[in-house]
């Protein structure tokens, strides 16, 4: 899986939203508001609650790890959250500023035929 789960991609009739193409699709966007929790999420729980695949999940949750965007949470077992210094910190803020824009199309040209000139 390349990307968000089919079932949650942008359909032909249907604008992709701003904070998700900001954010790299609607996918990680949605992990990224789920990490924004204090209590942190282990990724099995963001797999079932976003209806996401499990290697994909893990693979945003390695990248962001590696980035140090994420953090462990002490005392629990496998749960992540936004960190609260560095990229985590601009992630948090980020992912604020954007709530006003939560229905916002991404505006693109018309697409051209092809075979036209």
């Amino acid at each position: 899986m390349d990307d968000d789960a089919p079932s949650r991609r942008a359909g032909a009739g249907q604008p992709e939203l701003l904070p998700d193409w900001l954010l790299g699709g609607a996918g990680r966007r949605r992990i990224l508001e789920r990490l924004v929790e204090d209590g942190g999420w282990t990724g099995r729980a963001l797999e079932e609650e976003l209806d996401l695949g499990h290697a994909w999940v893990f693979e945003v949750l390695r990248v962001l790890l590696q980035a140090e965007a994420i953090e462990r949470v002490p005392d629990t077992r496998g749960r992540y959250r936004l960190a609260k210094t560095g990229l985590g910190k601009s992630l948090r803020s980020t992912l604020k500023a954007l709530e006003p824009f939560a229905a916002t199309p991404v505006s693109r040209p018309p697409s051209r035929r092809r075979g036209r000139s």
